[in-house]
C-alpha cells in the first residue's frame, strides 16, 4: 500500500439504541453520514472534507500490518451488541474487512480504529449537509408539581438548504423526549424515566426567540445557518431530588428531499436538574 494508492476504507459503527455513523474515507476525500447525532456536535447528516495525505497514509498502513498479522474477526455476537465494521475496498469489490464489539476492541485492531475514529473526528467539523440541536433549562430549580420548561434550537449548520418536520406542527407526536435519571447514592441505580413531549407541548417562536407562532406549518425550511427556536413545556409529576437530563429530537425530512434528506436522532445533554419540595 502506498501513497498513491486506490483503496478507500470503510467503517460502519452502531450508535445509541438503533442508529449509525458510516464513513468512506478515499485517497480523495473523506465522507461521514451519521442519522444519529450525540453530544456534544449533537448534529446528523453528511460531512466532508479533504483527505489529509499523511494521516491517509498512516491509515493504510496499519490496515496493511493488521492485513499480515492474519487476525480473523470473532464469531456470531450477542443480537443487540453494539458492533463496528471495518475494511478495504477497490474498485467497488471489498478485499479485506473486520468487525468486532464496539465495547471490547481486540487489540489487534485498536491501532487501525483509533486512526479511522481521528480522521472522522476531523470530518465531523466540516457539515456538508447537516443539523444541529441544543437545548437549555427554562426556569431550573423546579418546584414539585411544577411544569418543567425547556428551550430548544435546530440550526442548519450545513452548505445547502434543509427541508425538514416542524415537531409542533400538531402531528401525532412531536418527536421531542425527555430522559430523566434521579441521582441516587454511590450504592443505589438511579430511577429511569422517559417522557415523550405532544406537539402541544412544543411551541415554535418568532424569529425574536420570544413571540409565540399561532398557527406553526408543517415543515420548517432552514436556509444556510438559519436556526428555529422552540418553547417546551411539560407536566411530569417528580419526586424532589436531583436529576440528570438529557433531551432527544427526531429529525424527519419534508417535501422533495431525495438525494439530500437529513433524517435521524438528535441526542443533547441538558444541565443537571433539582426539583424542590
Amino acid at each position: 500500500m502506498s501513497e498513491k494508492s486506490d483503496l478507500s476504507v470503510f467503517f460502519s459503527q452502531s450508535v445509541g439504541s438503533s442508529g449509525t455513523l458510516g464513513a468512506l474515507l478515499g485517497p480523495d476525500s473523506l465522507l461521514v453520514r451519521t442519522d444519529t447525532g450525540e453530544p456534544p456536535r449533537s448534529a446528523i447528516g453528511l460531512f466532508r472534507l479533504a483527505t489529509p495525505p499523511q494521516a491517509y497514509t498512516e491509515l493504510l498502513e496499519a490496515l496493511k500490518q493488521l492485513q499480515n498479522s492474519g487476525h480473523q474477526s470473532a464469531g456470531q455476537d450477542p443480537p443487540g451488541t453494539p458492533m463496528l465494521h471495518f475494511g478495504l475496498t477497490e474498485s467497488g469489490a471489498t478485499t479485506a474487512a473486520w468487525s468486532s464489539p464496539a465495547g471490547s476492541l481486540p487489540a489487534e485492531i485498536q491501532p487501525a480504529v483509533k486512526l479511522i475514529r481521528q480522521l472522522i473526528e476531523q470530518t465531523l467539523d466540516h457539515p456538508e449537509l447537516a443539523v444541529q440541536a441544543r437545548a437549555a433549562w427554562q426556569g431550573d430549580p423546579f418546584a414539585a408539581g411544577q411544569d418543567l420548561g425547556a428551550a430548544l434550537v435546530v440550526r442548519n449548520i450545513g452548505g445547502e438548504p434543509v427541508v425538514i418536520v416542524n415537531p409542533a406542527a400538531g402531528g401525532a407526536v412531536s418527536g421531542v423526549e425527555l430522559t430523566l435519571v434521579r441521582s441516587r447514592t454511590p450504592q443505589q441505580t438511579g430511577d429511569v424515566t422517559f417522557h415523550a413531549f405532544g406537539p402541544q407541548e412544543v411551541r415554535q417562536l418568532a424569529a425574536d426567540g420570544v413571540t409565540l407562532v399561532d398557527t406553526p406549518g408543517p415543515t420548517l425550511e432552514l436556509g444556510v445557518g438559519a436556526e428555529v427556536a422552540f418553547s417546551l413545556r411539560k407536566t411530569i409529576r417528580l419526586t424532589p431530588g436531583d436529576y440528570r437530563a438529557d433531551l432527544s429530537l427526531v429529525i424527519t425530512p419534508a417535501g422533495d428531499s431525495e438525494g439530500t434528506a437529513i433524517a435521524g436522532t438528535t441526542t443533547m445533554t441538558l444541565a443537571p436538574v433539582t426539583i424542590s419540595r
